[in-house]
């Protein structure tokens, strides 16, 4: 980028980064239009003059930064309101820095989740494959629509379209899911959306939760941000006591409680809960992997007659 000071023009250019021209309009330096101008490597217009700084990523045209003051007794001597001594200078050393990335993601967030082509996207670097299509709104509640989406970590050989049907399956129960606190619920292929269901390798899920400071050690799942994770390994082999203390749930019935606890804190349940009292449905939002402490095996958040199936707060 090249600043030029006040009447000055050419004489003393200060290249910073890239080529710029002096004047508003279509003038090009090194076949790069002043057109394509970035307000991001801008660091300010040093006279009267506006000047534009072309870049391939924004178009934006650089306004005056400052409104030119006289100084007298010096005839037509001019500065900007920002400048500590008028130009009489024929050099200028000016340095321009950007915001570092650190400093950029306090206003912006972190970024999770990101589309990288048609039918994927990309969370924390590893790229998942979306399920095509999508599903009516289901359920009939005025709590709000949560839309959501399915993917499956590329390579894996569980096909998004099955998954997808698993998930949308578990939150179009109307009598024992979700619905019965109000939510409805629509899975669609593409942003925006609330959350997405992720089926992970093991090893893809401890890095992902990691990145919400969730410690799932390869055998668990998590939901972070936008992400619902589910971990491959559970998927494929539920529980079935291959852990110590573990309620020993099949694959198929593993998937509804992963689901349903996974989207539970993604509704807003974000404490885990405890077995009530023995011989008590275990709430769904109980880390059931780890076992039941007396209570019976229970995969939905609401028992047969609609009422939720609540618990303490577990320490």
């Amino acid at each position: 980028m090249r600043m030029y000071w006040a009447k000055q023009r050419a004489l003393a250019p200060v290249s910073i980064a890239c080529f710029a021209t002096e004047h508003d309009g279509s003038e090009t330096l090194a076949g790069r239009p002043a057109c394509l101008a970035s307000a991001a490597i801008a660091c300010g217009v040093m006279s009267g003059v506006p000047t534009m700084c072309s870049c391939a990523s924004v178009s934006c045209t650089v306004p005056r930064a400052f409104q030119p003051i006289v100084i007298a007794p010096i005839p037509k001597a001019i500065r900007t309101t920002a400048a500590m001594k008028p130009p009489y200078s024929k050099s200028l050393r000016m340095m321009c820095s950007l915001p570092s990335v650190d400093v950029l993601m306090r206003f912006v967030g972190p970024v999770s989740t990101a589309a990288a082509g048609p039918g994927t996207i990309v969370v924390y670097g590893t790229t998942f494959t979306l399920a095509t299509g999508g599903t009516k709104v289901v359920g009939s509640g005025g709590k709000g629509l949560k839309r959501y989406a399915v993917a499956v970590q590329a390579g894996l050989s569980e096909a998004p379209a099955d998954v997808a049907s698993t998930v949308d399956s578990v939150l179009d129960n109307a009598a024992r899911g979700w619905q019965q606190e109000g939510w409805t619920f629509q899975r669609v292929s593409a942003a925006p959306y609330d959350f997405v269901v992720e089926l992970a390798t093991a090893s893809t899920t401890d890095y992902i939760c990691g990145k919400y400071g969730i410690h799932t050690a390869g055998t668990v799942n998590c939901r972070g941000g936008q992400n619902v994770v589910l971990n491959l390994d559970r998927w494929e082999q539920g529980t079935n006591g291959t852990t110590t203390g573990s309620t020993p749930y099949d694959p198929a019935t593993y998937r509804i409680l992963a689901v349903n606890h996974e989207v539970g804190h993604a509704l807003g349940h974000a404490q885990h809960l405890d077995c009530p009292s023995a011989g008590s449905l275990a709430p769904v939002m109980m880390t059931q992997y780890y076992g039941l402490n007396g209570c019976l095996p229970n995969v939905w958040p609401y028992d047969e007659n609609g009422k939720y199936i609540d618990g303490p707060p577990a320490s």
